[in-house]
């Protein structure tokens, strides 16, 4: 699985249950739970997807298959919205 790396530019605030992600353009707004704020925070720290996928797992007590599988979904959503890069 790649790395990743957070686009330059995005202004990150904390909601209640997660965060929400504002474009540099100010064209849309980007908002992420609980879980997706916890990946999404851990991308942005630099973490390997492989240790995201184990903290994941640990933190929901969920498989490794369905902790990857949710990691795979997020993933695609925010290289799509360009939020994120594969480097």
């Amino acid at each position: 699985m790649s790395e990743y790396k957070v686009n330059k530019g995005f202004d990150i605030e904390q909601i209640k249950n997660g965060v929400t992600l504002f474009d540099p353009e100010g064209l849309y707004v980007f908002t992420l739970n609980e879980t997706g704020a916890f990946i999404f925070k851990k991308i942005k720290n630099h973490t390997p997807m492989i240790k995201i996928i184990k903290a994941l797992e640990k933190k929901y007590s969920i498989s490794n298959m369905e902790a990857e599988k949710d990691v795979k979904s997020l993933l695609v959503k925010l290289v799509k919205n360009k939020i994120i890069r594969s480097v």
